[in-house]
């Protein structure tokens, strides 16, 4: 939700109320992106932005070819004349991809691909247009392990081949501790904390890090046997209503008085 409100992406009768969303999509520019007319807006997502989302089947439309939808949003933003130049370009773009044998590929239609490829071509179709910033929301979810390994490892190749930036959205731990340069943990819809990922893990600062880092699964009994576990009690509260100040203090076990203001993220 949130890196949709930051897009201009939530549809109604969701709406944002309020706050500001920058873009620098090189040095010494910015987008003030909730000052764009719509228009302008559709011309940053897809062109500068580009999102993946969780499943691919629903970011594939089933009528129409892989190829055909790659060539369709290179045309949407101005990068081929026709979408007879599109599909020969989303050879190329699958290839980038590691999709095998991608001159077949682009004459097949979703239902055809195994769930790696749906997801190989959304990712292809959103850096077709030489995006700087990729939002993925939860990628790998759909997919087996073997999978996900996959996808992540070519994640990683593209942002060292193209200069991405990521804002990689996801529950899994490990997952995020493999694809993130810095960490933002949200409870509630707000940052809890905020920090190099390395210092998040090793040296967590609030304790709902504490308690979600505590969750992770230990493959040895021995080494899990010896890791102290957070427990924590009740329910999460409404995001309707959620508590003053410190959205976690209704169920944090180190609550005191002055978790009733709303704390401010400070440096360590």
């Amino acid at each position: 939700m949130t890196s949709k409100a930051l897009t201009r992406l939530i549809q109604p009768p969701g709406r944002i109320e309020s706050g500001e969303s920058y873009f620098y999509p090189e040095p010494g520019k910015r987008i003030d992106v909730m000052a764009l007319s719509e228009e302008e807006v559709r011309r940053l997502r897809g062109n500068l932005i580009a999102y993946v989302y969780q499943d691919p089947n629903a970011a594939l439309d089933p009528l129409y070819t892989v190829g055909y939808q790659i060539a369709e949003t290179m045309k949407v933003h101005g990068k081929v004349k026709s979408i007879k130049e599109g599909v020969k370009k989303a050879v190329e773009v699958l290839a980038q991809v590691f999709m095998p044998d991608s001159e077949a590929r682009v004459k097949a239609y979703p239902h055809e691909l195994s769930g790696g490829m749906k997801q190989r071509s959304v990712i292809g179709m959103e850096i077709s247009n030489k995006p700087k910033l990729l939002i993925a929301d939860e990628p790998t979810t759909a997919l087996d392990v073997s999978v996900q390994a996959q996808i992540l490892n070519l994640l990683k190749d593209l942002q060292r081949e193209r200069a991405l930036t990521y804002l990689f959205i996801s529950h899994d731990l490990e997952v995020v501790r493999y694809m993130s340069d810095y960490i933002a943990v949200m409870y509630l819809g707000k940052i809890a904390e905020f920090g190099p990922a390395e210092e998040v893990f090793e040296k967590p600062m609030h304790p709902y890090t504490e308690a979600l880092l505590s969750s992770i699964p230990i493959p040895d009994p021995k080494l899990a046997k010896k890791v102290k576990r957070i427990i924590l009690k009740g329910e999460p509260p409404s995001p309707l209503n959620p508590p003053s100040g410190c959205r976690f203090r209704t169920r944090c076990p180190l609550a005191f008085d002055k978790c009733l203001e709303e704390p401010p993220l400070e440096e360590a």
